[in-house]
């Protein structure tokens, strides 16, 4: 008797604790249509020169997310990507200025190849991170730029206000 209720106990659990890829090439319901999770990586603003002649710059914006989906079922979660994907956002900052400050100016004409090259670095950036995780094999994680801007040189972080007693 006790067996027969620690084995249900025990399927219940794994059964809540499984990461399923979404069945493929039939219809499903709405819980396996779209990707199984999305994160917002980081936005990363870089000051360019207007041109080479220029000592006046303006910011371009580039923010990045993850599109996370399972391969296979596994017992790993997404969650665990999501973490490993917040530890990489430093990394991924880093690589993203160093590309756009060795192009020098930017252009809105550039920003189409710029936005190819720039996907294809944060991808690698962030894979020379999750590829160290012994679980993954089990999931797909795709770097995508969610929106590539430019602004003035007078926009940009707000400094912190300091506390009102110093």
């Amino acid at each position: 008797m006790y067996r027969a209720i620690a084995m249900l106990c025990l399927f219940i659990g794994l059964t809540g604790c499984m990461t399923l890829p979404p069945p493929q090439g039939q219809t499903s319901s709405a819980s396996f249509v779209g990707d199984s999770g999305s994160v917002h990586v980081t936005e990363v603003v870089v000051s360019v020169p207007l041109d080479e002649k220029s000592d006046q710059f303006r910011n371009l914006h580039v923010s990045f997310s993850a599109i996370i989906n399972a391969r296979k079922i596994s017992s790993a979660d997404r969650y665990d990507v999501e973490a490993i994907i917040r530890r990489s956002r430093t990394r991924l900052s880093s690589r993203i200025v160093a590309d756009v400050n060795a192009r020098g100016v930017v252009t809105v004409k550039d920003l189409p190849e710029l936005r190819k090259v720039l996907v294809a670095d944060a991808q690698s950036a962030f894979d020379s991170v999750f590829s160290k995780w012994t679980r993954a094999d089990v999931f797909t994680v795709d770097i995508v730029i969610t929106s590539i801007f430019f602004t003035d040189g007078s926009v940009g972080r707000n400094e912190r206000a300091g506390r009102f007693w110093w």
